[in-house]
């Protein structure tokens, strides 16, 4: 089978989440690393991850170009971009710079991801529920990052079904290159989205969240699936994200685990002697409960530290796999992932089974430790237990409880 979708990732968790449902399909779906960008010529689906939430519009664009461009060379004509479902990092310059190289006229961009309390209704983007939950006036914000302000696209107008969504927007396909901003507060508008895409053809450019690729997904062929082989000892759980929800989640773990989180130095002045002594308590936790939690501090001096911090921690949890005292991993936060990646060798995740939404499971494709399994999960994704369950299913037989 030929590739049959692309997709365009800002991060690797990004890019992993949104490519999972396709796996659900059946289809073989495998993510490509930032550079790595070739891929099995019976991947039905490939995400490209440009690892360019971060960076400055102009040279996240152009990182855009160059994924799309390798995606052109390899006939891949239909394509997805995924965008954060808070909207950070760039997505006004990333859009634009993926209509441009597909010669696309209209993007859909569609952020909501409701599995994951991330809503759109009248252009105001709400994460969370209840008194925790924040808004994001997300008309405004493309208004300031795109070259045009975007077109807003109402409920009621969603609401018409796809054929009358398709019919309302069509015009648009005839003018300049134009973002189309779309309410959804359910699966339901997701679907319809999704389905007025396709029928507005090779000139309209799907953009989304997970939510939204999960939604095109149903639309998708369906295949013979691949089932990745459960962890046949110690898991490590590696977390670099400072997101309140996972630093959270690994209280949960640590109580539920029965272990402690064991803290990385990753500062600008922390020194190499200094990780030996935590190395040497991870390898004992692993070796006596089946578990570790392996982390870095709490807090950073510099927003800038989080690729730094990831790396280093990358690096100091490398020994453990060279070694093979680690079967599975757990990671948290697309720079923590990416770092991993990176530090084994690794281009290629083929994706397996989600744990829960937003979370999938995957096996490394080359380097060090090729079909390594492990699981990747956003910073602000999945509940209290997110972590024990992705331990789980890594590691299916019971580790060994805490005293009580």
């Amino acid at each position: 089978m030929s590739t049959l979708l692309g997709i365009l990732a800002d991060d690797l968790t990004g890019a992993c989440d949104s490519a999972a449902p396709f796996h659900a399909r059946g289809l073989r779906t495998v993510v490509a690393l930032r550079g790595q960008w070739t891929w099995p010529e019976d991947a039905a689906v490939v995400a490209l991850d440009t690892d360019s939430r971060a960076l400055a519009p102009e040279e996240a664009a152009t990182r855009v170009r160059a994924a799309g461009e390798a995606l052109l060379r390899a006939g891949v004509r239909d394509w997805f971009k995924k965008v954060d479902s808070t909207l950070r990092g760039n997505v006004g310059a990333e859009i634009e710079a993926a209509l441009a190289i597909r010669g696309a006229r209209l993007a859909l961009l569609a952020p909501s991801f409701p599995a994951n309390e991330r809503h759109v209704r009248e252009g105001i983007l709400s994460v969370g529920a209840g008194t925790s939950a924040t808004t994001v006036d997300a008309q405004a914000l493309l208004s300031g990052q795109l070259s045009r302000p975007p077109t807003l696209v109402g409920l009621g107008q969603v609401e018409r079904g796809p054929a009358g969504l398709a019919e309302m927007l069509r015009p648009l396909l005839d003018g300049p290159p134009t973002v189309a901003l779309v309410d959804a507060t359910s699966d339901a508008h997701l679907r319809a989205i999704a389905q007025a895409g396709r029928l507005l053809g090779d000139r309209c450019l799907l953009a989304g969240s997970g939510g939204l690729s999960a939604a095109l997904a149903e639309q998708a062929p369906l295949g013979p699936r691949y089932e990745p082989a459960p962890s046949p000892g110690p898991v490590l759980v590696l977390i670099g994200t400072l997101h309140p929800r996972t630093r959270g989640q690994l209280s949960v773990a640590a109580e539920r685990l029965g272990v402690p989180p064991l803290e990385i130095p990753t500062g600008p002045d922390a020194r190499s002697d200094a990780v030996q002594p935590v190395l040497a308590s991870v390898r004992e936790t692993l070796r006596q409960r089946g578990v570790a939690l392996l982390t870095t501090a709490a807090e950073r001096p510099e927003p800038a530290d989080d690729a730094r911090a990831a790396e280093r921690l990358a690096q100091a949890a490398l020994p453990l796999l060279r070694e093979d005292a680690v079967a599975g991993v757990v990671a948290s936060g697309g720079d923590t992932v990416a770092a991993l990646c990176r530090a084994l060798g690794a281009g290629l995740l083929e994706l397996g089974d989600e744990v829960l939404v937003g979370m999938p499971q995957a096996r490394l494709l080359g380097g060090l430790r090729p079909g390594l399994p492990l699981v990747t999960k956003s910073g602000g994704f999945g509940p209290p237990d997110a972590l024990v369950q992705a331990v789980r299913a890594l590691q299916p037989t019971p580790w060994r409880e805490p005293s009580r």
